[in-house]
């Protein structure tokens, strides 16, 4: 809330300058210099700079080749991250435990009676941000309260002084120059040392008693004077500008609006009194009267009125009229033209919006987030590489003649990937026979807490012949594609569901790749291939590998595969098993000592490329009861962190986008039908729906690129389908956009509605 607060003053403060300066142009342009024109111009801008706040949401957007919007985090950006916690305790939980973990990402032991030294724990970025927000808020509650208090105090004095004051009835002659008298409140009172006029809905004229002695010409000056300020309003302005001036106190423009508007107000009443009287000098010895009875009056009170005293402004005035610089009157044509101008400055500062074409696309973060990305999606297909033109529904046929081709040329990779890939497919599980009638079927007699069904009848032979072809595989073609996919991968435990295990295969396959990683030429690559073997079984071995590539190839894609292998470690790992199923490679251990050591790390970490593909991962996961974790809490805290390094990181807004949506809105989308999606979007409420159009526009280009991957002519309506959907709701959320500016992330949500389109 605070900081939605400070950035609405700030994005004021920033509009409303550009108001003034434009309408400053207009009427050095138009050389315009009445005091009631140059009056009602400001006058015009101090009410924008009033109304600023609003006026964004009344006008179109105008996107300006410059930004007028100030930058912002989002939203609780400084709160909830990861950060080590002197308090965090770690729950050890139970192997089985079906209890989902809410541990923090990264906590960390501490001994709570000890000292903590300063040294151990890591930034309090997000607290002091919140701190630093906070006390900027209080600081200006405070001056703004005490302001408005002084303000109200003077505009009460004023009212009292008026109901003590005695009506006076100066001769008729003295206003036969107004046009009605109707109405017209003339006072006297002890108080006042010089004609003033109080009251903003219904002002009264204050005469000091002295009036009696005054000549008539002097009357008729000062009441003419008086007189005007009341015709133009000038009391209500004046209250509007006292108010500005205690709401935005911290702005130069605020004072300097109430100066000016004062001045104006003079100088226009000034010329009235100048028409009347028609005596300049006659008229500066009026001026300099008041000045001599307002000097000798001491700890005037500060109230809200205008009068000819002219609020100190009394020097330049008695110079401007003894110079005889009286501006001529301003023609209507001039009027008409100054009045279009104001206002077109006005709602121009107003309507001036980013453009989602300020995201430089050609920008060094804009290069580096975009080929994150890339490596990102490209580490999350290869999983799926080897199965791309897998025909799920025929037999897979007899492993063994696949197994006799590789025999006969062991150096034909792509023979031997046939191989690998239909030995993990046979164990594909598949619905058991009878049971779509449940498990009180007579012919599902004996499964009923196993509706899945698979080959578990294992082929020692071809077992022990998979064993050697994956060890000539690593021995000769270490760096090759192969040797990194997890159907070349031997598991020393069986895996769920019905894959058989290897440990005497996987003790030799670890052998083999230590034996390659401590090559003196070892390469980048076979580093990355030893640590996906070594994952499952010996994670803190696997990371080793990868920090090794990441030394030795710096510009490669070991940031995103760290960030897939710490995921892997929080939330488990999984691989394709068949069309619709997945094999659990590793479950989820997040309370154990090694994710606990990787929590801290990254909790410590300011590796900004390493947190966003964490993030990235983790907001795949998706919500997983099953899983024991939820692993969309974890991506927003790396996510978050990462912003607060760096709030421009582009992937980390985009992502965290969509990782908000998911906890918001915990009923998913995701669980209608397609065709029936825009239906039950279209009757959400605006918000809701601006929220959510983002998230769902890059979902379904999502799904435009995962079923043209499969280049299936069955799902040619469905890809039309995911087409149309991701087209229309990127360009809903760019209609949707100007309704709520002021959203955390309007602007994460433009640019996610933009790449999606340009995607498209």
């Amino acid at each position: 809330m605070s900081g939605a607060f400070l950035r609405m003053l700030a994005d004021t403060s920033i509009r409303a300058p550009v108001a003034a300066v434009l309408v400053a142009g207009a009427l050095a342009a138009l050389r315009v210099r009445a005091g009631a024109v140059r009056h009602a111009s400001w006058t015009a801008v101090l009410f924008a700079m009033l109304l600023m706040p609003v006026l964004p949401y009344c006008v179109p957007a105008v996107a300006p080749p410059f930004s007028l919007a100030v930058p912002s985090l989002p939203a609780d950006v400084d709160i909830g991250t990861p950060g080590l916690s002197r308090t965090v305790r770690i729950i050890e939980a139970a192997p089985d435990s079906d209890r989902t973990s809410s541990a923090d990402p990264i906590p960390v032991r501490v001994d709570e009676s000890a000292p903590v030294e300063a040294s151990h724990l890591a930034p309090r970025t997000p607290q002091l941000a919140l701190r630093t927000s906070n006390a900027v808020l209080t600081l200006y509650a405070v001056v703004a309260a005490a302001m408005l208090i002084r303000f109200l105090l003077g505009w009460w004095g004023a009212v009292r002084i008026a109901r003590a004051s005695e009506c006076v009835s100066p001769q008729r002659d003295c206003l036969a120059f107004l046009r009605s008298q109707g109405g017209m409140d003339i006072r006297a009172s002890h108080v006042v040392a010089a004609p003033v006029t109080v009251g903003v809905l219904k002002p009264t004229i204050l005469l000091p008693v002295t009036w009696t002695r005054w000549s008539s010409e002097k009357l008729r000056a000062v009441l003419a004077h008086e007189v005007a300020h009341v015709h133009r309003r000038d009391l209500l302005v004046a209250f509007f500008a006292h108010l500005n001036r205690c709401l935005l106190w911290f702005h130069p423009l605020s004072w300097w609006l109430e100066r000016t508007l004062a001045a104006t107000a003079e100088q226009a009443s000034d010329d009235v009194a100048l028409s009347v009287l028609g005596e300049r000098a006659a008229y500066a010895e009026i001026l300099l009267d008041m000045a001599r009875a307002v000097s000798q009056r001491r700890g005037r009170i500060s109230w809200l009125r205008v009068g000819i005293d002219g609020s100190g402004l009394l020097q330049q005035r008695i110079e401007r009229t003894l110079s005889g610089d009286v501006p001529q009157q301003t023609s209507a044509a001039s009027k008409g033209v100054l009045a279009v101008s104001c206002v077109s400055a006005i709602l121009l500062a107003a309507a001036c919006q980013p453009s989602p074409a300020s995201f430089h696309e050609n920008s060094p973060l804009e290069q580096r987030d975009r080929a994150l990305r890339s490596e990102l999606e490209r580490i999350e297909w290869n999983q799926w590489r080897s199965f791309a033109n897998v025909d799920w529904d025929a037999d897979p046929g007899p492993v063994e003649s696949l197994e006799a081709a590789v025999r006969e040329n062991p150096g034909d990779l792509a023979a031997l990937q046939r191989f690998l890939t239909s030995y993990w497919v046979q164990y594909e599980t598949r619905p058991a026979v009878g049971w779509e009638n449940g498990p009180s079927s007579s012919t599902a007699v004996g499964i009923e807490n196993n509706p899945l069904v698979a080959n578990k009848v294992v082929d020692r032979r071809l077992l022990a012949a998979r064993r050697a072809h994956i060890l000539w595989l690593i021995d000769h073609q270490p760096d090759s594609d192969l040797a990194g996919a997890f159907e070349a991968r031997i598991f020393p435990k069986d895996l769920a569901p019905f894959f058989p295990g290897d440990p005497i295969g996987y003790a030799q396959a670890k052998a083999s790749w230590l034996a390659q990683t401590t090559r003196p030429d070892v390469n980048a690559v076979s580093l990355g291939h030893a640590a996906d073997f070594l994952e499952v079984a010996d994670k803190p071995l696997a990371e080793q590998m990868l920090l090794r590539a990441r030394a030795l190839e710096p510009k490669g894609p070991w940031a995103a595969r760290l960030g897939r292998f710490y995921t892997s470690v929080l939330v488990g790992s999984e691989a394709p098993a068949g069309r619709n199923s997945m094999r659990t490679l590793s479950v989820a251990e997040p309370l154990s000592s090694y994710a606990t050591l990787v929590r801290g790390k990254l909790g410590e970490s300011t590796d900004e490329m390493l947190l966003t593909a964490v993030g990235w991962f983790l907001s795949r996961r998706g919500s997983r009861p099953w899983m024991g974790v939820d692993p969309a809490p974890w991506a927003e805290s790396c996510l978050k962190r990462v912003l607060q390094m760096n709030p421009q990181a582009v992937l980390a807004h985009t992502t965290l986008l969509g990782v908000r949506s998911q906890l918001k809105h915990r009923e998913p989308l995701w669980r209608i039908a397609p065709a029936s999606l825009d239906a039950h979007v279209a009757a959400l409420p605006e918000l809701e729906r601006f929220e959510q159009l983002p998230h769902l526009a890059q979902n379904a280009y999502g799904t435009v690129e995962d079923i043209a991957r499969w280049d299936d002519s069955n799902l040619r309506g469905r890809l039309e389908l995911a087409r149309a959907q991701a087209g229309r709701y990127a360009e809903d959320t760019l209609k949707l956009a100007p309704k709520f500016r002021n959203h955390p992330n309007h602007g994460t949500a433009i640019y996610a509605a933009n790449m999606t389109l340009s995607a498209l």
